[in-house]
């Protein structure tokens, strides 16, 4: 959804539309330890789903193996960092198809692979 822009204009239905590493910050700083983050003011439940892409200020892109509450999530691999107070941001990479289109929204066939509420993006039409 984009009121700024009339998207009916450049997106028709049948177009493929691809976010491609789509960065959002979560709310808060995060502590590393080996696979675990342990979050202060976070809310992972929220924020993040199981196999959610995360980009970590460390330098770091992993997949979330376990949302355990809201300031605890285990990562699917160990990395080798432990750092105090970073930013995680969630990173969203997907493809769908165009249904139907209006002048501030786009609906695609099935539903994004991610917590959309923290998808924002520019809309590029490739031809």
């Amino acid at each position: 959804t984009n009121s700024q822009i009339n998207v009916a204009n450049s997106v028709s239905t049948g177009d493929i539309v691809t976010f491609t590493s789509v960065n959002k910050r979560i709310s808060g700083t995060v502590n590393v330890s080996g696979n675990t983050l342990y979050g202060t003011s976070t809310n992972f439940i929220n924020d993040l789903l199981d196999g959610d892409l995360i980009y970590i200020s460390t330098g770091n892109t992993v997949t979330v193996s376990n949302v355990v509450s809201s300031n605890v999530l285990i990562l699917q691999n160990t990395i080798n960092v432990s750092a105090n107070a970073v930013y995680v941001n969630v990173v969203f990479n997907d493809t769908k198809t165009v249904s139907q289109v209006n002048a501030n929204t786009i609906l695609v066939t099935t539903a994004f692979t991610t917590n959309s509420s923290f998808v924002t993006t520019l809309v590029q039409k490739v031809k």
